[in-house]
C-alpha cells in the first residue's frame, strides 16, 4: 500500500472523536490530515557553540509523524556532541516512542529534553530517555492509557486488551523510575488520563524548570540558522538508513564549522574560565596546605598537654611519697605531740627539728631518771613516771596549739597553776618513793 493511499484510509477510518481530537489538536503534526505529509515530519536541526539542537515538532511514528529511522540519522549527524531535543508533541506510536528512547539513552554525550509545549503520550517515553528534561514556561506533560484502532473478534479483544495493560505497566513503571511515585500512582493517573502543568510535572520529578534567562543567553549566541535534515517522507528515511557515510560526513562537517563559529568574546570568556579553574585549583591547594598545618598544630597541642598531665601526675606521686616518708617519721614521736612534729619536719627547718628532738629526750631522759631512782617495780616509782608523763604530753600539746618550743612551752606552762600542780605532783611521787625506798 502506498503511502497516499494508507492517509486516505487513515483519514476515512472510524476513529473516537475526543481522543482523536486531544491527538492532533495544536500541533503542527496535524499538518498530515490536509495532505501536506512532508511538512508534518520535518527535523529542524542547529548547532550552537558545539551543542545540537533537535526540534521535535510532530507526532511520533507512522505514516505522519517522526520515525526511529530519523533519529539514527540525527544521532549519527551529532555524533559525540551534546544534545538537546526540543519537543511539541502530541505522542503517537508506542514502540516507535520506546526505539526512539532507547537510542538516546545509549548515548554517551549528554542529551537534555526541553518541553516547549505539549509532550504528550509516546512523546513523553522519549523524553524520559534523556539525562535532563526540563520544562519551559506554558509546557504540559500528558500521560494516559494506551488505545489502538483495531477489527477485531470477542477472542481478539481480549488479546489486545492484554497487550494494552501490558504497554500500559511498562509506561507506569517508567514515569517510576524518572518520577517521585510508585508504578501503581502513575498507572492510575494514566487511567484518569492527567494532564500535570510545568509545576506539577517538576513536583512528581519529571522534569526540572527552565531557567528562561539562562535559556535566552544562549539562544542568542547561535552562530547560524536552522538547518534541515534530510528526513522528510518514507524515500528519505530509506536513503538516509543506506547512506551512513554520508550522514558521518555531515557530522563532522556540523562540528567544524561550530568550532569556525567561535567569536573572539567567546575565546576571551573560554581564556578566563581557564584561569579562573587555575585558580580555583591554587586555592584549593592552599587550603590543603593550611588544613596539614592545622592538624599538625592540633597534634602538637594534644601532646603537650599529655606531657602536663604526666608532670602534674609524676608531681602528685611525689607529693604522696613524700607525705608517706613524713608519716613514718611522725610515728616515731610520741603521740601526744606527733601533730606538733609533723609541722616541724614538714617545714624542714633544722635548728627547729633539733629542738623539738633534744627537748623530747630530755624529757624521756628525766622521766627514766626519776623511773630509775624509785625502781621500775615500786608504785610510787610509777605513779611519779606516769605524773611526769602527763606533764611531758600536756607541755607538748600546749607547744603544738601555740606554735612554741619546748623549751618555751615547758616555762610558759610552769607559770601555770596546773603546771605549778604537776610539778608538785611529780616531786611528792618521787619523794614517797626515795622514802620508801629507804625505809
Amino acid at each position: 500500500m502506498k503511502r497516499r493511499e494508507a492517509l486516505n484510509l487513515v483519514q476515512s477510518a472510524q476513529r473516537h472523536d475526543s481522543a482523536w481530537e486531544r491527538w492532533t489538536a495544536g500541533s503542527r503534526g496535524a499538518a498530515w490530515l490536509d495532505g501536506d505529509v512532508e511538512a508534518a515530519v520535518d527535523l529542524q536541526r542547529e548547532t550552537i557553540q558545539g551543542v545540537v539542537h533537535l526540534y521535535l515538532f510532530a507526532p511520533i511514528g507512522g505514516f505522519f509523524g517522526i520515525v526511529a529511522e530519523d533519529m539514527v540519522a540525527e544521532l549519527r549527524a551529532a555524533g559525540d556532541r551534546p544534545m538537546v531535543i526540543h519537543i511539541d508533541s502530541p505522542g503517537g506510536l508506542v514502540h516507535t516512542g520506546w526505539a526512539i528512547r532507547n537510542l538516546l539513552r545509549r548515548r554517551k554525550a549528554e542529551t537534555t529534553a526541553l518541553i516547549e509545549g505539549m509532550c504528550a503520550s509516546a512523546a513523553t517515553v522519549i523524553a524520559s530517555g534523556c539525562d535532563r528534561r526540563i520544562m519551559a514556561r506554558g509546557s504540559e506533560w500528558m500521560i494516559h492509557t494506551a488505545w489502538m484502532l483495531a477489527i477485531v473478534n470477542a477472542e481478539e479483544a481480549t488479546a489486545v486488551a492484554d497487550r494494552l495493560a501490558k504497554i500500559d505497566r511498562d509506561y507506569a513503571e517508567e514515569y517510576a523510575r524518572i518520577g517521585v511515585n510508585d508504578a501503581d500512582y502513575y498507572a492510575e493517573a494514566q487511567r484518569r488520563e492527567t494532564w500535570y502543568s510545568r509545576d506539577e510535572a517538576v513536583e512528581q520529578g519529571f522534569a526540572e524548570a527552565e531557567d528562561e534567562d539562562a535559556s535566552a543567553s544562549a539562544l542568542d549566541r547561535t552562530s547560524g540558522g536552522m538547518a534541515k535534515s534530510t528526513t522528510s517522507g518514507g524515500e528519505n528515511h530509506q536513503l538516509a538508513f543506506d547512506n551512513a557515510e554520508n550522514g558521518a560526513q555531515d557530522g563532522r562537517m556540523a562540528t567544524e564549522n561550530s568550532e569556525v563559529a567561535m567569536t573572539d568574546a567567546e575565546k576571551q570568556e573560554l581564556e578566563q574560565a581557564k584561569a579562573e579553574l587555575a585558580a580555583a585549583k591554587a586555592k584549593l591547594a592552599e587550603s590543603e596546605q593550611a588544613t596539614a598545618l592545622a592538624d599538625a598544630a592540633a597534634k602538637q597541642a594534644e601532646a603537650e598537654a599529655a606531657a602536663e598531665a604526666a608532670n602534674a601526675r609524676a608531681e602528685k606521686a611525689e607529693a604522696a611519697l613524700a607525705d608517706a616518708q613524713l608519716e613514718a617519721k611522725v610515728a616515731d614521736y610520741p603521740e601526744g605531740v606527733r601533730a606538733m612534729a609533723k609541722l616541724v619536719l614538714a617545714s624542714g627547718d633544722e635548728a627547729a627539728i633539733k629542738q623539738l628532738n633534744e627537748g623530747l629526750a630530755k624529757t624521756a631522759a628525766d622521766a627514766k631518771a626519776s623511773t630509775a631512782v624509785n625502781g621500775d617495780t615500786n608504785a610510787d616509782a610509777d605513779e611519779a613516771a606516769d605524773a611526769q608523763e602527763r606533764y611531758t604530753n600536756r607541755v607538748a600539746k600546749l607547744a603544738n596549739e601555740k606554735g612554741l618550743s619546748l623549751k618555751n612551752a615547758r616555762a610558759e606552762f610552769e607559770k601555770t597553776a596546773e603546771g605549778q600542780n604537776m610539778l608538785t605532783d611529780i616531786a611528792n611521787a618521787r619523794r614517797q618513793a626515795i622514802q620508801r625506798k629507804a625505809a
